[in-house]
C-alpha cells in the first residue's frame, strides 16, 4: 500500500476515535460547563465602573451572563467550579494455590466536583466532593474542604492553611489522581496510605488539621511542608470509628505531625531533578481497640528525573515504624516498600494529542503485618469461590505497563494497561499458596 494512502487512513481513524472519545466523554458529563464558568475578575470591573467605561448596572449584568454560579462572598476576586469523571473497564484473573476466578466489569471509578474561590487579602478556599466516595473514616464524600491565607515576609513566601486536605506523603499519591502515569495507584501507595484497616497501615492521604508550606528563600528551589493534623485520616470528627463501622474501635484524641523538605534543581537545559524526604509521626496513629493505640512513625524518600517533556523517571521508598503492628497486634512491625516509574512521550500532534508509554515496578514486604489483596488493587478480592478463606500475605510485588492518550493532556486522556501481581507467604492458613493475578484495564477520564 502506498505510503500516502497509509497515512490517509491513519489520519481519518484518529479522527474517528478522537471523534468517539469526545462524543462518549461529553455524553458522560452530562453537559457540564468549562472549569471556566466563573472567570470574572471583579478588580477589572471595578476599574471599568470607576473610569467610567461601564455603570454598576451593566457590570452586574456581565457577571450574571458570565457565571452559572456567584459566589457569596463580596470580595472574591475569582470562582471556579471543576469537575473530574473517570469510567474504568478492569478483567481480572485470580489464581489462589489450585483455585482461580475471573471477574470483570465497568465502573464509575470517580466523579468530582470541586469549588475554588480567591478573596481580596491573599485568602483562597476550597471544597471538594467525590460522589463515589464511601465507607471511609467519616468523611464520605468529602476530599477537601480548606482555606489558605498567604504572606510574603521579606522574600520567604509561606502559607498556612486550616481545614482537611492531603498531607505530604507518598510521591504518587501527591501527584493526585488525575495525573498519575498508571491507571491506578500502586500497591505500595494504598499499603502505607490508604485508609487504615486490618491489612492497610493508613498513614498519610487527607487529615483535618493545620498546613505550613513555604519556600526557603536563600536556597533556590528548596520547598518545606509541615502540618499538625489530627490522628486518622479521612476523617473530620472526634472519636471516629475505624473505616466508618460502629463495630470498630475509634480513634485516640491526639496528634500527628508531618514534615517534608523537597528540592527542585535544573543540572543542565535539558534535565530537571527533584528529590526529597517526607515523614510522619503519630503517637496513637495505629488503632489496636478503644484503650490501645500504638505509634507509627513513617518516612518516604524520593527523586524525579525529567529529560524535557519526553520523559520522566521517579522512584520512592515507604518505610515505617508500627507499634502493635505485627501480625498478632502485640510487638513492633517495620513494613516497607518502593516504587519505580517511568514514562516516555511520543507522536505528538496538535490536532490528535500525544500517546505515552508506563511501566512502573512495586514490591511491597510486611514484616508480618500481612496485606489483603482486595486492599491494595482495585477491583480485586481477597478470595476464589473454591477457597473462600481471605488471605493475608507477607510480601508481594507488582509490574504494570500501559498506553496513554493524552488527548488534551490529563483534562481529557484515554488509557490502557495491563498489571501482573504476585502475592506470597501467607500467613493464616496450613498451607503456603501463592496469589497471581492478572489485571486488564481501561479507562477515559474526563476534567472539566
Amino acid at each position: 500500500m502506498p505510503n500516502s494512502a497509509k497515512t490517509y487512513l491513519f489520519s481519518n481513524f484518529m479522527k474517528i476515535a478522537k471523534a468517539t472519545i469526545s462524543i462518549l466523554a461529553a455524553g458522560a458529563l452530562l453537559g457540564a460547563m468549562p472549569s471556566n464558568a466563573f472567570a470574572q475578575d471583579k478588580k477589572m470591573l471595578e476599574e471599568l465602573k470607576q473610569s467610567g467605561i461601564i455603570t454598576t448596572d451593566q457590570a452586574s449584568s456581565i457577571v450574571k451572563n458570565m457565571t452559572i454560579a456567584r459566589p457569596e462572598c463580596e470580595n472574591s476576586l475569582k470562582f471556579s467550579l471543576w469537575g473530574l469523571t473517570q469510567f474504568v473497564y478492569s478483567y481480572s484473573d485470580l489464581e489462589i494455590g489450585d483455585t482461580s476466578e475471573s471477574f470483570d466489569g465497568i465502573s464509575l471509578r470517580r466523579m468530582f466536583l470541586g469549588v475554588r474561590a480567591e478573596m481580596e487579602g491573599n485568602w483562597k478556599a476550597a471544597l471538594t466532593i467525590d460522589f463515589c466516595r464511601r465507607s471511609t473514616n467519616g468523611s464520605n464524600y468529602l476530599l477537601d474542604c480548606f482555606v489558605t491565607k498567604s504572606f510574603d515576609i521579606e522574600n520567604y513566601p509561606i502559607s498556612f492553611t486550616l481545614g482537611i486536605k492531603k498531607v505530604q506523603m507518598s510521591y504518587e499519591e501527591n501527584l493526585g489522581c488525575a495525573n498519575i502515569p498508571a491507571i491506578d495507584s500502586s500497591i505500595v501507595t494504598k499499603y502505607f496510605t490508604y485508609s487504615q484497616n486490618n491489612s492497610r497501615l493508613g498513614m498519610g492521604v487527607r487529615y483535618l488539621g493545620l498546613f505550613c508550606d513555604g519556600d526557603i528563600g536563600d536556597v533556590k528551589g528548596l520547598k518545606y511542608h509541615l502540618a499538625v493534623t489530627n490522628s486518622i485520616n479521612n476523617s473530620i470528627l472526634m472519636r471516629t470509628h475505624l473505616s466508618g463501622k460502629e463495630t470498630n474501635p475509634v480513634n485516640d484524641n491526639n496528634v500527628n505531625l508531618w514534615a517534608a523538605l523537597i528540592y527542585t534543581c535544573k543540572p543542565t537545559d535539558d534535565i530537571s531533578l527533584t528529590f526529597g524526604a517526607k515523614s510522619g509521626y503519630g503517637a496513637s496513629a495505629n488503632i489496636i481497640s478503644n484503650d490501645k493505640y500504638g505509634a507509627i512513625a513513617e518516612v518516604n524518600p524520593f527523586v524525579v528525573i525529567k529529560y524535557q517533556k519526553d520523559f520522566v523517571l521517579w522512584a520512592d521508598g515507604m518505610l515505617a515504624n508500627v507499634e502493635y503492628g505485627s501480625r498478632d497486634r502485640q510487638s513492633t512491625a517495620r513494613p516497607m516498600g518502593y516504587n519505580v516509574c517511568g514514562e516516555y512521550y511520543f507522536c505528538e500532534d496538535a490536532d490528535y494529542g500525544r500517546l505515552s508509554a508506563v511501566v512502573r515496578f512495586s514490591h511491597l514486604f510486611t514484616d508480618g503485618r500481612g496485606v489483603n489483596m482486595k486492599d491494595v488493587l482495585l477491583n480485586s478480592k481477597g478470595a476464589t469461590r473454591d477457597r473462600p478463606q481471605t488471605l493475608y500475605f507477607d510480601k508481594a510485588f507488582t509490574i504494570y505497563g500501559g498506553l496513554n492518550w493524552y488527548i488534551n493532556g490529563n483534562d481529557m486522556k484515554f488509557q490502557i494497561g495491563y498489571e501482573y501481581a504476585n502475592f506470597r507467604d501467607p500467613y493464616n492458613t496450613a498451607d503456603n499458596p501463592q496469589a497471581n493475578m492478572h489485571i486488564a484495564r481501561a479507562q477515559l477520564q474526563v476534567r472539566f
